[in-house]
């Protein structure tokens, strides 16, 4: 973070969230690592942007880093036929303070559904 300051000052770092999120990989005996991440988040400065994403932590996600002070990101879709769940994700992000946005984040190059998802978030 010190270099990306240095050459932009103003600038903001977004990261996913899964490796700092204790409701989702932060946590031991994660996959193939030896070691444990847990309070990993606990080392990163609080103005990094968390990018939040997930399928069924994503309600303590959101809440574990409005509770420990960042800002985040919501990055929901994953090429599904409809915005259903980009729905549910609006309704728990409502009443969190710092909630920065949402990102249409297709896997697939599946953009058919980004005009509605624009108008879904005015």
């Amino acid at each position: 973070m010190a270099a990306l300051r240095r050459y932009s000052p103003g600038g903001e770092v977004y990261a996913w969230s899964d490796m700092l999120d204790p409701n989702h990989n932060a946590h031991g005996d994660y996959y193939l690592v030896q070691g444990d991440y847990t309070g990993s988040w606990k080392h990163v400065p609080k103005d990094l942007v968390m990018a939040v994403w997930g399928g069924a932590p994503r309600e303590k996600s959101l809440q574990f880093f409005a509770d420990q002070g960042f800002r985040t990101l919501v990055a929901c879709y994953y090429d599904a036929d409809n915005l259903n769940d980009v729905k549910a994700w609006l309704q728990l992000a409502r009443p969190l303070p710092q909630v920065q946005g949402f990102m249409y984040t297709p896997w697939q190059r599946k953009y058919s559904l980004l005009p509605e998802f624009g108008e879904l978030l005015k």
